[in-house]
């Protein structure tokens, strides 16, 4: 075992069954209010890349649509190990799509605010 599972293990060990209640309804709630935000991240990438080159992107979607799986089964983790495992799966999805969309799509991104701000 690396360092980094034996820091989730440690860390998730000490959930009390109170907190753990709490703690995946709070889950749920930032890994929902992330699901939304990230979508409608996504949307407006596309509406740029639409009205750029004609086409759209539907890789995002997927793996958006795999963190929503992993959110929908939050509730179903029996022990705090569990949970801290899918909490870090599903926020490494979400934030993985935010940083390669925004690495990928960068230049299209500031040509399009450039033509908007050209225009008036």
């Amino acid at each position: 075992m690396n360092g980094f599972e034996e820091l989730l293990l440690t860390a998730g060990q000490y959930f009390t069954d109170n907190y753990l209640v709490t703690t995946k309804i709070q889950g749920i709630l930032w890994s929902a209010a992330d699901i939304i935000l990230i979508y409608f991240f996504l949307k407006i990438i596309n509406f740029i890349q639409s009205k750029m080159y004609g086409k759209k992107n539907t890789s995002g979607y997927i793996f958006l649509l795999i963190s929503a799986f992993f959110t929908f089964l939050l509730p179903f983790t029996k022990t705090s190990q569990e949970f801290f495992i899918m909490e870090v799966i599903i926020c490494a999805i979400q934030y993985s799509i935010l940083i390669i969309i925004m690495v990928s799509t960068r230049k299209d991104i500031f040509l399009f605010l450039k033509k908007v701000f050209e225009k008036g």
